[in-house]
């Protein structure tokens, strides 16, 4: 393994910060892998599953899914990493959708009741699930907002075919007109609103367009060469059963 091209405390840094939800037994192990150029760094933590004692591997085979949500970090981090966007940055200039955001005072709560979001999302809050917004996991039409959600057809009481689901503008603008279920920031939420993220980083690098030199090409993300593109990505995957 060649490590000659990273930062050694940072490497030790993510190994600690890594290490700490296996120690707090937020999950059972993991694999997380760090490239840059040709140098590859890559650590393998903990178990395959809670009462297990098999280690995780290199190599462990995971049941994988929601491929968009790593793909879209990643492209997040790039900008992050060239300080064109910051983690703490509002989202409001590339999604004014979302802008002004009012929450509801209890998630029983109708939707006129409501009040002011005490900040603006942020980046990290979409990338964490933080946005504030998410699936209600509840019996359908336990809550108000569940009806408005599934007739929106922005989220639902199930998985919604791809050609029954709106247009990216509609989306958004509908998601926009909800009130959030929590403060920005203030808990995760299930369900990343990929679609939020997506637009984000697209509207980032199409307002900077004119910045782009022959450096900036490898924002045409995925397509280019790995040599010309730093990557930092790390993944919390679940081992398969099978």
């Amino acid at each position: 393994m060649n490590t000659a091209g990273l930062s050694k405390s940072r490497l030790e840094r993510m190994h600690h910060v890594l290490s700490g939800y296996v120690e707090r037994q937020e999950m059972p192990g993991l694999v997380a892998l760090v490239s840059h150029h040709d140098d590859v760094h890559v650590e393998a933590l903990g178990t395959l599953a809670f009462g297990d004692p098999a280690p995780m591997k290199r190599d462990t085979i995971f049941r994988i899914a929601s491929i968009t949500k790593p793909i879209t970090a990643v492209a997040a981090m790039i900008l992050v990493e060239e300080c064109k966007v910051r983690l703490d940055d509002s989202i409001e200039p590339w999604l004014p959708e979302l802008a002004n955001r009012r929450v509801l005072t209890s998630i029983s709560s109708d939707l006129d009741d409501t009040v002011p979001a005490l900040r603006a999302i942020t980046l990290r809050d979409l990338l964490t699930y933080r946005m504030g917004f998410g699936s209600v996991m509840a019996i359908p039409d336990t809550y108000p907002i569940q009806k408005f959600i599934r007739d929106y057809r922005i989220g639902g009481d199930g998985p919604m075919l791809p050609t029954q689901a709106p247009g990216m503008d509609e989306w958004l603008q509908k998601l926009g007109s909800l009130p959030l279920l929590a403060q920005p920031g203030e808990r995760r939420c299930a369900w990343g609103l990929d679609r939020a993220r997506i637009r984000t980083i697209a509207r980032h690098v199409h307002v900077r367009a004119h910045l782009r030199s022959a450096r900036h090409e490898r924002y045409r993300f995925p397509r280019a060469s790995r040599k010309d593109r730093p990557l930092a990505c790390v993944l919390f995957l679940q081992p398969s059963d099978e």
